[in-house]
């Protein structure tokens, strides 16, 4: 397999026979068997339209509930849920 490296600013894309891998800003093209009917499910609450960008945002999502629950048990910020620091993110209306 005769493997090319493109640089694209700070992206490595390694270009070679049916796939292609981006790591950290570098994407990996690969087959999985997904069940649809879940794909469209999640593609419905996350707003996304394409199978890929479904995955990445519930993949993203996945990344940063975990990141949040690994800041709340540091308890920097007393007794808070990681669904608590959820709310505390969400935008709030000008005149509560």
């Amino acid at each position: 397999m005769d493997a090319r490296e493109v640089r694209l600013a700070e992206t490595r894309v390694y270009a070679g026979t049916g796939s292609m891998c981006i790591v950290s800003g570098v994407i990996k093209r690969t087959n999985i068997n997904l069940d649809t009917q879940l794909v469209h499910e999640t593609a419905a609450l996350l707003g996304t339209t394409r199978t890929s960008d479904t995955v990445h945002a519930a993949m993203r999502d996945v990344v940063a509930r975990e990141h949040r629950r690994r800041l709340a048990e540091r308890d920097l910020f007393g007794d808070m849920t990681p669904a608590e620091l959820d709310a505390m993110r969400r935008p709030r209306a000008l005149h509560e």
